[in-house]
């Protein structure tokens, strides 16, 4: 609903793989990656990975309200995907399609300034971090010796 999406959902014996294609349009109604957003790429180094499976892996998290599989890591370079009707050989079960997508994009824009909040954070955190172990370096203690 956030997205306006209507995507495909399939049972899979274990539990639901929702697939929903996204895009980021500009005001002409061009498609955009998010790396071409050069106020999103400040944030790269705090996401180890590439922008847009750090975008995927946000998604997957925000729109699930959490529920998502937490071993299930997506990317662009490696995910997993369920084929309707073959069996899920770990829950012996047959996959399903229970809603089929409406062959339309979602909008991104609704959620993209929540992942631009969720990168700051990620920056706030390092830099505090990084605080805390260079003010621990500089914490000189005393030896008591033994005379």
């Amino acid at each position: 609903e956030e997205i306006s999406g209507h995507p495909t959902v399939l049972w899979t014996g274990g539990g639901y793989h929702i697939y929903q294609p996204i895009k980021i349009v500009n005001r002409n109604g061009e498609k955009l990656s998010l790396e071409s957003f050069s106020n999103f790429k400040e944030y790269l180094p705090f996401v180890r990975t590439d922008l847009t499976t750090a975008f995927i892996r946000f998604a997957s998290n925000h729109l699930t309200n959490g529920k998502n599989d937490p071993k299930h890591n997506p990317s662009t370079k490696s995910c997993l995907v369920r084929i309707p009707k073959t069996i899920n050989s770990k829950h012996n079960e047959k996959i399903r399609i229970v809603q089929r997508w409406d062959e339309k994009d979602a909008d991104a824009k609704t959620i993209i300034l929540n992942f631009l909040d969720n990168l700051i954070q990620r920056k706030i955190e390092y830099d505090a971090k990084i605080k805390e172990t260079h003010q621990d370096h500089l914490t000189v203690s005393k030896i008591k010796w033994i005379e």
